[in-house]
């Protein structure tokens, strides 16, 4: 028996997903940002907080390298953002 003709229309949202995670950094850490954690990583650094401080995560390492002069801030949120690009694209 054949099978029966059926008209049928293919509705879709195309998002952009790509694009929507380059734009911005996730919510939670542009808070913390925003909420004090580069004057949180100062005051550890500035209260003796030992030289190894860059390895308890990149961003940490990020954010140590703004305060000590190796970066700039574009360039440190710039790398943070593009640090979870690469997080969230390997979902």
């Amino acid at each position: 028996m054949p099978c029966p003709v059926v008209n049928s229309l293919v509705v879709g949202v195309n998002i952009a997903r790509e694009e929507r995670r380059k734009e911005k950094l996730p919510g939670g850490f542009r808070q913390r940002l925003s909420e004090g954690m580069v004057d949180e990583i100062r005051s550890l650094i500035d209260n003796g907080c030992p030289d190894d401080l860059i390895y308890y995560g990149l961003e940490y390492k990020y954010i140590t390298e703004y305060i000590i002069g190796k970066l700039t801030y574009d360039e440190m949120f710039r790398r943070l953002k593009l640090l979870f690009i690469s997080l969230l694209s390997a979902r």
